[in-house]
């Protein structure tokens, strides 16, 4: 996450050199950004914390790392998904197919967080109210994007996409 931040700083300093004083960045991108970076940290986290506390020959650290792997692929699929639709500039505020890959990410994120938690937590896990709240909140999280993204310029628009390119899970044998 470090190097995230650190690229942030050197696209800044080298755009302000480079263009001048950048125009800043509309909050709702940085609200819908924020979000999907969030549904992201607390999966790697919770696939980390498994890894460190079962065997590899454990059939709990063997079904973290299947749902880990389903819900990376559904969710890195959905912001291929958004990436491509913002490029495409597909209205996805009401895309059937869009809202329905945005579902399966979200339910593979709640599956794989809802186990990982279960594994610690076993009795409060059917009332965590972060697992019925992930597709409420990175369906508005892409809404924002996507709005903000048709308002930007150019240079933005490429900047946005690499942002999201970033958020991209690591592979469960990375963490």
């Amino acid at each position: 996450m470090m190097n995230f931040y650190w690229f942030k700083i050197m696209v800044l300093v080298l755009s302000f050199i480079l263009f001048g004083c950048p125009r800043p960045v509309p909050p709702d991108i940085s609200d819908g950004i924020q979000k999907i970076a969030e549904a992201k940290s607390k999966c790697e986290q919770w696939a980390s914390k498994v890894k460190k506390d079962f065997g590899k020959d454990t059939k709990e650290y063997q079904k973290t790392n299947e749902l880990y792997i389903n819900a990376k692929a559904a969710f890195d699929g959905w912001i291929v998904r958004l990436q491509f639709d913002l490029t495409a500039d597909t209205d996805i505020t009401n895309s059937n197919s869009y809202n329905k890959v945005l579902e399966e990410a979200s339910e593979k994120s709640s599956a794989f967080v809802r186990y990982a938690t279960e594994l610690y937590q076993p009795s409060t896990t059917k009332s965590l109210p972060f697992i019925v709240g992930v597709l409420p909140s990175l369906s508005d999280a892409g809404i924002k994007v996507w709005q903000e993204y048709r308002k930007a310029k150019e240079e933005q628009r490429k900047e946005i996409k690499k942002d999201l390119d970033n958020l991209k899970w690591k592979a469960f044998d990375e963490i």
